[in-house]
């Protein structure tokens, strides 16, 4: 071969034709690769290649010099000769690199030098020191790059086909060099081509992630070599989990979701011996990251346990049914199924009859590993719940109570699996305790951050469950998990006026017996409770519940040890007082409302806190259930024996210091209103009795109103204008000498100057007629404007604005108010 070699100088076609018949004859046979014949004939090859390259148009000539390289050096690999390629590699590696590959428009072309240039990068030994491992990598970058293009472009199946398979061993060639430059010692003028060695693993790492791993789910691989393939595959993947720049946890759970686990598992019964064990140990591997926070476990020491199971088990697939049922290498088979579940809820691989098998054989006293009992309580939950009938396979029961017993006496946190299908096997199993029920309820809560979605399906038992936690004793913070839970419970079933209904059943009939309990330590589990039945109310409940939650409410608001600066807590409190006197009072029952007007020192308590300086929830809310229980005494015969009563100037720093809180603002106004039109006699709330030396406050009140109308939305504004009647009548009747200067106050003239005629309002429309007629009645100096006078009044203004304003509402065509405000107006203006 030497001979022929040395007198190979011509680039005429013919002549090379036959030498490539005897090469391609030569190197079918492994003497051929031996004395350097295979390596001279290579060199000969290469230099013809460049030659023929050079002198001919046709290009086919130097495709067959190409594809003769390369089928001698895949022949080497078949023939497993040994076959040092070192000397040979820095040229291939240049030959490859002049063909730019990139640009190379010859698929056939391409596919047939890349698999030249892999087969010596993965035959280069990490001894061999004269390589230029700086263009080894530009050469990948290259591959990598015109590979992807051809899967992602181009639209001929076999050829995509094809450029996976290149792509797949060029990045398994690729992690080789990576992990060999690893191993080698750094110096300074290596950083360089250390930092491009990192891209590449990085490359090669994103290449198996997002291009070969779901390509090959996905599609059929019918036109390659597959045992070539998975042999590049797995030695790529073993290679990228030795390598730093590798994100192995997002690896390793991308090849789970894909389904690799179960697809590598079958291929080891179909794979030579050499190629199964390395597909164990990438088996291993991805077990071992996979179970690093499930299993307490050393991650080596894991993955040699693993491997070693997985290389004992049967070679034959139909056998592994009786290896879960043993005691020694199914645990492994039962880690790796329990984990192709979790990545694809696929579980057709094991037999129920199996698992039942297993778990008879489990000891009854002593401790058993959670290698074994955390996935083997998965596995046997999901595979009863998919199949048709378990109750009917032979010692089904029996397995449910062994396991049951197992965990009732473990530490169930460490066997738990965060998996809604067991949630849903332990909700649907009837053999399981409460207790037992309630832990593992405990854990989903916690991991899943009180999210009850997915266990809808139940709605009862969760139910029933939260609720129990809310008054149970528990922590804070999980208690607020539960509360949470309950809230995404309530989005769930909003439209289902039937469940909304029971839960609101549900949670009012527990808060009885949750307010009895009151202690200073309990108020997170009261507040959560609290937090449901101030959102929800059931469409009937009975009237004891409503009265006791009453009297339990006033305790715990006048208990000595209750800590009042908790806002939040006795905000709650109050609401749920409020609540308790509206359903009562639609019940047209007065016990509530008794409970609560008769306690003396319960009205001094929210007024205290109602009329405080500093606002705030509770503020408003203490606000708001004085005024409710003002409003529903109007509603009932009851008098109250010692009324709690409030100074007007009491009144005036209430409305300044809420003025501060303009969204609050309305319940204080309500307030007035229903204090100012309340009866003295008998009445809870009362109004100091208006003397001259106060009345003066009455009209900073009048004064302060206009002010807060200026700051307020409209909605608030018709809440002003109330209070302003309101007043102007009460002092009609209290304090009949500020009349003269209420009814006349600049005040007055600017609001309705300013206000917005454009948006007709009926509280504003029942404020004028009145304020017009006290005008009339108490202002004895006016003399209606008329053309020879030198200018208009405030009041004369006022009126011309409101002739605008009736325009407006004969146009919208709003005739009572219309034809009410007319009748007013032309009292003093005169009919127009």
């Amino acid at each position: 071969m030497s001979t022929i070699c040395e007198v190979v100088q011509t680039s005429d076609e013919n002549f090379i034709n036959v030498i490539l018949e005897i090469f391609e004859i030569v190197s079918a046979h492994k003497e051929f690769y031996e004395n350097q014949a295979a390596i001279i004939t290579i060199q000969t090859m290469l230099r013809l290649s460049y030659c023929v390259n050079k002198s001919l148009k046709d290009s086919t000539l130097f495709e067959k010099l190409v594809g003769g390289m390369s089928d001698i050096l895949v022949r080497s690999l078949k023939l497993n000769v040994s076959f040092d390629t070192d000397c040979i590699l820095q040229q291939i590696v240049l030959f490859v690199k002049n063909l730019d590959i990139v640009e190379l428009k010859k698929n056939k072309l391409k596919f047939t030098a890349v698999t030249m240039f892999n087969v010596v990068l993965q035959k280069q030994t990490a001894s061999d020191k004269n390589t230029d491992a700086e263009m080894i990598i530009d050469v990948c970058h290259d591959i990598l790059k015109s590979m992807t293009k051809i899967v992602k472009c181009d639209d001929d199946n076999d050829t995509i086909s094809f450029a996976i398979d290149s792509l797949c061993s060029t990045c398994a060639s690729s992690a080789r060099f990576c992990l060999m430059q690893d191993s080698r010692e750094k110096n300074q003028t290596e950083l360089k081509i250390y930092e491009k060695k990192d891209n590449l693993e990085i490359s090669v790492y994103h290449m198996m992630m997002d291009i070969i791993i779901p390509y090959v789910k996905d599609k059929g691989l019918s036109s390659l070599d597959l045992i070539g393939f998975y042999k590049s595959l797995v030695f790529c993947l073993n290679n990228l989990y030795q390598l730093k720049n590798c994100n192995k946890d997002n690896l390793s759970n991308h090849l789970t979701a894909n389904g690799y686990l179960k697809r590598l598992l079958y291929l080891t019964v179909q794979f030579p011996e050499n190629l199964r064990r390395s597909t164990c140990i990438l088996l291993s591997r991805i077990l071992s990251i996979l179970g690093k926070t499930a299993f307490p476990i050393e991650t080596t020491k894991f993955a040699n346990m693993l491997n070693q199971g997985l290389v004992e088990l049967p070679k034959d697939s139909i056998k592994w049914n009786n290896a879960i049922a043993c005691k020694k290498n199914g645990s492994v088979l039962i880690i790796l199924l329990y984990y192709h579940y979790l990545g694809t809820r696929e579980n057709d691989v094991i037999f129920l009859e199996s698992l039942i098998t297993r778990i008879m054989l489990l000891p009854k006293s002593t401790p058993i590993s959670v290698l074994i009992l955390k996935p083997l309580w998965l596995l046997f939950a999901v595979t009863s719940l998919s199949h048709p009938r378990p109750n009917l396979v032979y010692h089904y029961e029996n397995a449910v109570v062994q396991m049951m017993n197992i965990l009732q006496r473990s530490e169930i946190s460490e066997f738990y699996t965060h998996h809604v299908d067991l949630l849903h096997y332990c909700l649907t199993c009837p053999n399981i305790s409460q207790t037992l029920l309630h832990q593992v309820l405990n854990l989903w809560l916690i991991e899943s951050d009180g999210d009850i979605k997915p266990l809808s399906f139940n709605y009862d038992k969760v139910t029933e469950y939260l609720l129990g936690v809310i008054h149970g004793n528990f922590s804070k913070n999980f208690v607020n998990i539960a509360l949470k839970g309950l809230r995404h419970l309530m989005q769930i079933i909003k439209n289902d006026k039937q469940r909304i209904d029971n839960l609101a059943n549900t949670v009012w009939q527990t808060l009885p017996d949750i307010f009895s309990s009151y202690q200073p330590d309990t108020v997170t589990h009261i507040e959560t409770a609290l937090e449901l039945a101030n959102i929800i109310r059931p469409s009937m409940i009975p009237l004891p519940f409503i009265i006791r939650n009453a009297d339990n409410i006033v305790d715990i608001i006048l208990n000595k040890n209750t800590d009042c600066t908790n806002i939040k807590f006795m905000t709650l409190i109050l609401m749920q007082a409020y609540i308790l006197l509206d359903v009562a009072m639609i019940r047209n029952s007065f016990k509530v409302l008794k409970t609560y007007m008769m306690n003396f020192r319960l009205l001094k308590w929210l007024y205290v806190h109602g009329f405080s300086k500093e606002r705030s929830q509770l503020s408003t809310a203490s606000i708001k259930l004085l005024t409710f229980i003002i409003h529903c005494q109007k509603k009932s015969s009851l008098k109250c024996k010692k009324s709690l009563t409030i100074k007007v100037e009491h009144l005036y720093q209430m409305l300044l210091y809420a003025k501060k809180l303009p969204c609050y603002i309305v319940n204080e106004m309500q307030f007035m209103c229903e204090l100012l039109t309340s009866n003295d006699d008998g009445s809870a709330v009362i109004l100091q009795n208006i003397v001259t030396e106060n009345d003066y406050i009455l009209i900073e009140i009048y004064e302060i109103l206009h002010l807060i109308h200026a700051e307020v939305d409209p909605i608030s504004q018709d809440m002003v204008y109330r209070n302003l009647i309101i007043l102007l009548h009460f002092c009609n009747i209290k304090a009949t000498e500020l009349m003269p200067y209420l009814s006349t106050i600049m005040s007055t003239y600017s609001l309705i100057k300013d206000v917005n005629i454009q948006r007709p309002s009926y509280h504003f429309n029942e404020f004028i007629i009145p304020w017009l007629h006290y005008h009339k009645k108490y202002d004895e100096y006016y003399v209606p404007w008329n053309p020879e006078a030198l200018f208009k009044t405030p009041f004369d203004e006022t009126l011309d604005k409101l002739k605008e304003y009736l325009i407006v509402l004969k146009n919208e065509k709003m005739e009572d108010a219309y034809t009410n405000l007319q009748k007013a107006v032309s009292i003093i203006f005169g009919s127009f």
